[in-house]
Order: structure tokens, then C-alpha cells, then sequence
């Protein structure tokens, strides 16, 4: 009998009490379960937000104990500013394992960095597998192009460093190595280059050309003291006595005159071009001069050597012109090119003619494309083109009289 204080005593069967409770004991079940199971609302926001991840299978001893000493509480805030639940335990952790040093960590990036250093001597450049063994092995030419074409320091160093170890040093390959733009530092280098100690693999004449290749070098590298004490050294003692001599190439010599005008300025170009009085230096001379010193330089040499031939007299008056800084380059490639101080206008030699021919004309192609910019080249254009019909006048009725004497002494033979 169910007594209540709304209702009057009413009958209730026993299936129907046995009903009642078993709902309300399965309802309490569930919502007890319910709500021990169910997340709270930070963590269903951190698992949304992809900010926690799943533990892995595969968890470290290290992650283990750490389980077991700190039961793990998902915090949304922590995710936020320590990010997920393993990079916590790797930063905040697993981190304490770690007792290496400063110092420690120096000694490893030394060894690491020396066994670098070693893979790399076995293979300067990947790119052309040449190691040290094929290096040694190449011809100067293709020795000289691969020096070129390297841009680390370091590998030209250590290029270096493998020539002198095995005494294969000459003066090409270190003026290769000297005039390659990447080289900076010329104390690194595993030799000594401002003594005039001797190096093995260089007699004396090839000691007096490093000291001009270096004056080319502290140019390039902006140290003028050094140029200047370079040449306040040899120049007088060394330098102008083999020029002098005609003991230099004219490399060796355009870089001397540059240098000298540049840095010394104790005499200038018509001093040299009187008292040496040699027409290869006055041309090398005019070769190695600014563009603000062409026109005079060639007035120079046109007065005092009067022993000059048409080709070179005609060259020096298309310098004497009005010519911007990109004619003077081109003029200058021109005159080093066929050698203006040693051209001969012979017809009688067939590499003379070839020379004089091919200068003609490129001298005309020059006063042509520079002939709209200087009125004066016209007027030259007509004196070159006058001497080209005289010179290959000259040039057959040579080979007409060569005829006629080889006819001579076949009749004269039959």
C-alpha cells in the first residue's frame, strides 16, 4: 500500500513497485556514470582545438616514470603556453637528463667540423669530382681554368696547402691563385709572400714577378700602403733595370707602369718615354695609362720616335681623337691584342701581312661604329682606307716581281 500526502491511500501492485525501482536505480547509474566519464568543458575545448595528442604506444622509459611519479591533468592553458602533452614532458622533463656543458658542446663542433674538413679534401669540387689526385694530374691550362672557376676561399687554400706539399709550385699557379677575386686574406695563405725568401719551386726571376702580381693584389684589395711600399722596394732596383733590359714580359710591365703613375707620381709618362726611349715600353706605357692621359701619351710617342711605321702613326692619331672611356677600352684591346709596338708593315713576310690585313681592319670597323660620335674618324676613315689600297698594292706587285724572278730561272733552267 503506497501512501501519499496528495492522494489517498491507493493500491499499488507489487509489478508495479518493482517497476519504479528499477528505473529510478538504472537512472542514477547513468547519471552518476555519466557525468564521472564525461570530460570537463577545458579539456572538450583543448581536444577541438587539436591541442592534445593522443600518447604514443611506443612511450620512453623517461615518459614512463614520469607517469608514474604525476598523474597527467589536461589544462587548456597549459596547452596554450607549453603545447601539447609530449612536448611538455620533453621540455620540462626529459631535458633534466641532459648534463652537457658549454664546453663539452665545443669539443663536439670541433670534432665535427674537423671531420668535415677532412671529407672535403678527398673532393674540392662535387660538381666535377675532381679529387687531390686527379688536381695534381692536370695540365697547366686546365689547372689554371679550374682555379678560376672556384669562389671559396677556403678550397684555394687548401688547393695551395696541396701544391706545396707536393712541390708542384710555379709561378702560374700562384698568380692564378692570387689574382682569383675570393682570396682575401693573403696571411692565410701557407706561404710567405711579401719576403723575397725563396719558395721552392720558384728560381729568382719568377720571385720578382710574385712581388708585381702582389702589387696587383693590394690594388684590388684596397691597401695602398702596401703598393706603395712594394714599390718604393724594387722599383728602382729590380723593376726599371729589367725593363731597362727588356727583361719583362708585357704583362709584368703594363702592371709596373700602372701602378707607378698611380701610387708614385714621382715622374710622369713623357719622363719615362725620353729617357728609356724604347718604342715597347712607350706603347706599353700608353697601354697602362688613364683615360685623362691617352691623348697626351700619344702626342708623346708620335714626337719623340720619329722611327715609327703608317700602321702605328695612324693607330696613335685615332688616340689622339676625342674618345669617350668605352673607345679608349676598345682601342686598348686592340693594340694589345697585335702587339702595336712590334707590328711591322712588311709585305714581304706572310705573317706580317696576315697581321697588317686583320688590323686594317679592325681599325676600320673601329672609326666606323665610333664615326656618328667623332667627326675626326671620318676623316681618318679616308687616310685607313687609302693606306689599305697602297699596302695591298705593294703586296702584289711584290708577289708579281717574286713571279717574275721564279720565271726567270725556270727558262733560264729549260
Amino acid at each position: 500500500m503506497l501512501t501519499t500526502k496528495a492522494s489517498k491511500n491507493i493500491p499499488v501492485s507489487k509489478s508495479t513497485l518493482s517497476f519504479v525501482t528499477r528505473f529510478i536505480w538504472n537512472d542514477n547509474n547513468t547519471l552518476k556514470t555519466t557525468k564521472r566519464d564525461q570530460p570537463p568543458e577545458n579539456e572538450v575545448l583543448a581536444d577541438a582545438l587539436n591541442l592534445l595528442i593522443k600518447p604514443s604506444s611506443t612511450t620512453t622509459s623517461k615518459n614512463k616514470q614520469y607517469s608514474y611519479n604525476q598523474k597527467y591533468k589536461p589544462s587548456l592553458y597549459k596547452s596554450l603556453t607549453k603545447g601539447s602533452i609530449s612536448e611538455q614532458f620533453n621540455t620540462d622533463n626529459i631535458t633534466k637528463f641532459d648534463y652537457k656543458s658549454d664546453k663539452h658542446q665545443h669539443i663536439n663542433d670541433m670534432f665535427v667540423n674537423n671531420l668535415i674538413f677532412g671529407l672535403k679534401s678527398s673532393k674540392l669540387d662535387s660538381s666535377k669530382n675532381l679529387n687531390h689526385s686527379a688536381l695534381l694530374k692536370l695540365n697547366t691550362n686546365d689547372l689554371s681554368k679550374y682555379i678560376k672557376n672556384v669562389k671559396d676561399e677556403h678550397h684555394l687554400l687548401e688547393i695551395t696547402q696541396l701544391f706545396i706539399n707536393h712541390s708542384k709550385v710555379n709561378i702560374r699557379f700562384l698568380t692564378d691563385i692570387l689574382l682569383n677575386k675570393s682570396v682575401l686574406n693573403l696571411k692565410a695563405l701557407p706561404i710567405n709572400l711579401e719576403s723575397m725568401t725563396p719558395i721552392h719551386g720558384l728560381n729568382s726571376e719568377d720571385m720578382i714577378k710574385l712581388q708585381i702580381i702582389l702589387l696587383k693584389k693590394h690594388h684590388d684589395l684596397k691597401h695602398p700602403i702596401n703598393v706603395i711600399r712594394n714599390l718604393k722596394s724594387n722599383f728602382n732596383k729590380i723593376y726599371l733595370p729589367l725593363i731597362e733590359q727588356q727583361k719583362l714580359s708585357p704583362f709584368y710591365e703594363r702592371i709596373i707602369w700602372r701602378f707607378v703613375f698611380e701610387y708614385l707620381k714621382q715622374f710622369n709618362e713623357e719622363y719615362y718615354i725620353e729617357n728609356l726611349n724604347n718604342i715597347k715600353t712607350s706603347f706599353l706605357i700608353w697601354e697602362s695609362s688613364t683615360y685623362n692621359h691617352i691623348k697626351q701619351v700619344s702626342s708623346q710617342i708620335l714626337q719623340h720616335h720619329t722611327n715609327l711605321n703608317k700602321l702605328q702613326i695612324l693607330f696613335l692619331k685615332i688616340a689622339q681623337s676625342n674618345n669617350l672611356p668605352a673607345q679608349i677600352s676598345d682601342l686598348k684591346r686592340i693594340s694589345m691584342k697585335y702587339k702595336l709596338y712590334n707590328i711591322s708593315s712588311s709585305i714581304n713576310d706572310e705573317n706580317s701581312r696576315k697581321s697588317s690585313y686583320a688590323l686594317i681592319n679592325d681599325l676600320e670597323k673601329y672609326l666606323v661604329t665610333y664615326s656618328k660620335d667623332n667627326d675626326q674618324f671620318n676623316s681618318l676613315l679616308e687616310e685607313l682606307a687609302l693606306y689599305r689600297i697602297e699596302y695591298i698594292k705593294d703586296a702584289f706587285t711584290s708577289q708579281f716581281k717574286e713571279f717574275d724572278s721564279l720565271n726567270k730561272i725556270l727558262e733560264f733552267n729549260t
